[in-house]
């Protein structure tokens, strides 16, 4: 698999994971499904874009993708199911807060305060946001 086809194959991967997000916030209460169906379509619709500037570009002479741009694929995948599954067990706020943290400490090689402090800073805001505009976000099945 070439490094293009593996870009736009995981492109095509995030894009889907986006537009079923946004199709899935569509059973939620009026309040709960703004955030998910807005940023869920906006993720699909960058995606796409990224997908049609990518595939009517010139690919040109490229190296064949090696095992290494493999193991980047997947484990960036990984990342995106992981924070799903985050968001389903403990809910959009605190999944959102840890996501923050993991990925900024081992994928970014942030130091750990920095990487605690923005989960912070993004548990708080996204807390904050929901009290103001009185949403409702995703609990989770361990706080729900």
């Amino acid at each position: 698999m070439s490094r293009r086809a593996a870009r736009l194959a995981l492109t095509l991967v995030i894009g889907v994971l986006f537009a079923l997000a946004a199709v899935h916030a569509r059973s939620f209460p009026f309040r709960a499904r703004v955030f998910p169906m807005s940023v869920g379509g906006a993720g699909a619709l960058l995606a796409l874009v990224t997908l049609l500037r990518e595939w009517t570009r010139d690919a040109g002479p490229e190296s064949p993708a090696g095992p290494g741009d493999r193991v980047l694929l997947f484990r960036y995948l990984t990342w995106v199911l992981a924070y799903y599954g985050l968001i389903w067990l403990i809910g959009f706020v605190i999944a959102s807060a840890v996501f923050v943290v993991g990925f900024l400490w081992r994928e970014a090689r942030a130091r750990p305060w920095v990487a605690a402090l923005a989960g912070t800073l993004t548990g708080l805001a996204l807390w904050v946001m929901g009290s103001v505009l009185r949403l409702q976000w995703i609990v989770g099945r361990i706080a729900g």
